[in-house]
């Protein structure tokens, strides 16, 4: 009986991987989704490829849905795109997936175990670490993501935790009713807002006992060009701004833009991120 629930949910889940210069099978969460025993069963794969040239689908015991964005819309239009795709499919479930996390071989039965255990839940998430610090959930302070040093699973409030994009499960009919994603806010954020729009709608979720081990994108920046570093600065202070502009939570955009715009200063030994975070703290005042 325990693997006919198995295969049911995976049947009523659309699995949504947001890839940006990535081969589809080169994707870790592509990957981990093959390997995950429970997931031998077909199962339906959203790609949303943000890549400037579209690819050939694999072959594999998926259905893959392919859909290329050469304007690299980020994921807010990858998420809302998955929901329409998910409601095309009659599909009760989203699992929202970045394609650089990396989902244990048990990640899909520990979910599978919370929806058994809180079936009047409607939002589930892993423990995301990235080395050896847990990256999601985290606490929101002033608009600024805290890690937490540990956490136990099960009931959690959103007033308390915010949760990062990718592994969120999430009921398709729920993921409507908020409004979806904004995407005025392509990357920075992103997660953030739709979170606070949750929020107004259900005020818990359940932390399953699954570690992904996730990787954000702030540690890319020490192999990354200066200019490459810069520009992603640019775009995450203007989403600082808009979130401060939108949010219903209190928002304090020095603190969330002077600390990133020091560290990076100094890593790239370049006054430009001060001068950036400077520029868009004194047009909002």
């Amino acid at each position: 009986m325990h693997h006919d629930y198995d295969y049911r949910l995976i049947e009523d889940t659309l699995f949504v991987i947001v890839i940006y210069n990535c081969v589809i099978t080169q994707s870790i969460a592509f990957q981990s989704l093959r390997k995950a025993d429970a997931l031998s069963h077909p199962k339906d794969v959203f790609i949303y490829d943000n890549s400037l040239s579209p690819q050939a689908v694999p072959s594999g015991n998926e259905r893959i849905h392919y859909h290329h964005n050469p304007l690299n819309a980020g994921v807010s239009a990858a998420y809302n795109e998955g929901s329409r795709k998910a409601k095309q499919f009659h599909k009760k479930w989203l699992l929202l997936m970045d394609q650089d996390t990396d989902f244990p071989g048990n990640a899909w039965n520990k979910y599978e175990q919370g929806i058994l255990n809180y079936p009047d839940k409607r939002v589930f998430v892993p423990t995301l670490i990235d080395g050896h610090q847990i990256v999601s959930p985290f606490r929101l302070r002033w608009g600024k993501g805290i890690k937490i040093d540990n956490g136990q699973p099960g009931v959690h409030s959103f007033r308390h935790l915010c949760v990062i994009n990718s592994g969120l499960l999430i009921s398709s009919e729920l993921f409507e009713a908020a409004g979806g994603y904004d995407e005025r806010f392509p990357l920075d954020f992103s997660d953030v807002i739709f979170i606070e729009r949750l929020s107004a709608i259900t005020p818990e979720f359940i932390w399953i006992n699954a570690t992904c081990i996730h990787s954000l994108s702030s540690q890319q920046d020490k192999n990354a060009t200066t200019s490459v570093v810069l520009n992603r600065f640019k775009k995450y202070s203007a989403a600082a701004a808009l979130l401060k502009k939108i949010s219903r939570k209190k928002t304090l955009l020095s603190f969330i833009l002077l600390p990133r715009a020091f560290k990076l200063g100094l890593m790239k030994k370049d006054f430009r991120f001060l001068s950036t975070a400077l520029n868009v703290l004194m047009a909002r005042s």
